[in-house]
C-alpha cells in the first residue's frame, strides 16, 4: 500500500509504503519503482532487477537492506528499509543555511562508515563464493544517508558495475554524476574500487569545507576540473578545514588509481584512529 511519495528522480520514484505479511504483521518500508514511462523499457527493467539482486547479496549495517523485489500491474518495485534521516547534500545545505561548519569529527565518522560499506560491497561474494566484482559507481552526497539514530547508510546501486550484471554498460558510456566521477571513468576506463574511493574523497572534502569541490557551471567544465585535479592545490585552497585530513585526502584523490588506497577499509582505519585521538582515548 503506497502512503506518500518521498523522492522523485529522472527515471524512478520512491514511496513510503506499508506491507503486510500473511500473518498480519505490518511493516513500513521505502518502495522504489520506475516512472510509468520506463516501466516497459527492457533495458531499464534489467538494470532495476540488477540493483535489487546485487544489493541484496551485500549484508552490512551501513548498506540499506533490500527486503523484496516484485511486480504489480507490469511495474517492478524494490522494497527496502525506510531510512529516517537526511542525505549528505541535505546535511550540507542545512549547515550552510545555519552558517555552521559540519564538525570534523562528524565528517570523519560519516566517511569512515561509508568506507566500511564500500569495502563490504567491493569484497562481496555470491552464495557460491564467487566475487561479485561490485563497484557502486555513483558515489555522491545524495546516496549516503545519515539517520536520526546516527546510522550511516549507503544506498542506490542502480548503476553499479558488477561482473554478474544482467544489463551491461556500453563501452565509452559515462554513467553517474559527472561532478563525482574519477578521472579514469571520464576517460572511459573500467570502474574499480578506486573509482568509488576517489568519489568518497570529494564528498569528504565537501563536508569539511562546506563547498562543492568540483563546481563548474556545466558538465563540460566539471569534466575539465576533474581531469586536471591537483589534490595538493585543493587541500591548500581549503587548508584550515582539510588540514587534519590532508594525508588521507591526498591518497583518496590521487589522479592515478594505482596510487589511491588499495581498499576502502584503510580509509576507515585512519579516520577511526583520528576519532580515538580526538576523544583522548
Amino acid at each position: 500500500e503506497l502512503i506518500e511519495r518521498i523522492a522523485l528522480g529522472g527515471m524512478a520514484e520512491v514511496w513510503r509504503a506499508q506491507s503486510q505479511t500473511t500473518d498480519g504483521v505490518t511493516k513500513v518500508v521505502a518502495l522504489k519503482r520506475p516512472l510509468a514511462r520506463y516501466a516497459a523499457d527492457e533495458d531499464f527493467r534489467k538494470m532495476f532487477i540488477d540493483e535489487a539482486r546485487l544489493a541484496a547479496q551485500v549484508s552490512h549495517p551501513n548498506i540499506a537492506q533490500i527486503l523484496d523485489l516484485g511486480e504489480v500491474d507490469n511495474r517492478l518495485y524494490i522494497a527496502m528499509e525506510l531510512l529516517d534521516g537526511v542525505n549528505l547534500r541535505e546535511l550540507s545545505q542545512l549547515h550552510t543555511t545555519r552558517k555552521q561548519a559540519i564538525p570534523a569529527q562528524l565528517t570523519a565518522y560519516i566517511i569512515a562508515k561509508a568506507a566500511e560499506a564500500l569495502h563490504a560491497a567491493h569484497l562481496a561474494r555470491d552464495h557460491r563464493g564467487n566475487s561479485l566484482g561490485l563497484v557502486h559507481r555513483d558515489m555522491s552526497p545524495h546516496n549516503v544517508i545519515l539517520t536520526r539514530d546516527g546510522d550511516v547508510k549507503l544506498v542506490d546501486f542502480g548503476i553499479a558495475r558488477a561482473e554478474q550484471r544482467l544489463s551491461q554498460t556500453q563501452a565509452g558510456v559515462v554513467k553517474g554524476k559527472v561532478r563525482y566521477l574519477s578521472p579514469e571513468l571520464l576517460k572511459g576506463h573500467e570502474a574499480s574500487p578506486q573509482s568509488d574511493i576517489f568519489a568518497l574523497g570529494l564528498i569528504m572534502a565537501e563536508l569539511l569545507s562546506g563547498e562543492q569541490v568540483i563546481n563548474g557551471a556545466n558538465d563540460l567544465e566539471n569534466f575539465k576540473l576533474i581531469s586536471t585535479i591537483r589534490p595538493t592545490e585543493l587541500i591548500a585552497r581549503f587548508s584550515s578545514s582539510l588540514a587534519p585530513f590532508g594525508a588521507v585526502l591526498l591518497k583518496m584523490l590521487d589522479p592515478e588509481p594505482a596510487k589511491r588506497f588499495t581498499e576502502a577499509e584503510e580509509i576507515a582505519e585512519q579516520l577511526e584512529r583520528y576519532l580515538i585521538e580526538e576523544r583522548g582515548i
